[in-house]
């Protein structure tokens, strides 16, 4: 693994507010663009499906309307496969 072990998250812990918006649900908040998510993780990692990419992908409807979605987002980093998992609900 790289020395640097924060290299990853300095390259992408500043978004650019033109990919962004106001959210007025649940509190209010601001939502990334998800096409945006998608190119900064293709800059960083290269293409999906090679260098990253999303598995075991789960969508649960709920009865109050709502869907839950969970999966695995994967990706390299230099000989190393990382995973973590990622979760988000909508109505």
């Amino acid at each position: 693994m790289s020395k640097n072990k924060m290299k990853i998250w300095e390259q992408v812990c500043q978004t650019n507010p033109k990919h962004t918006k106001h959210v007025n649900q649940r509190g209010g908040f601001t939502a990334v663009d998800a096409q945006y998510q998608i190119k900064r993780a293709t800059e960083v990692f290269g293409s999906i499906g090679l260098g990253w990419g999303i598995k075991n992908e789960v969508f649960t409807p709920m009865t109050n309307g709502m869907a839950l979605y969970q999966a695995d987002f994967w990706y390299e980093c230099g000989d190393e496969k990382c995973v973590f998992p990622i979760n988000s609900a909508i109505t």
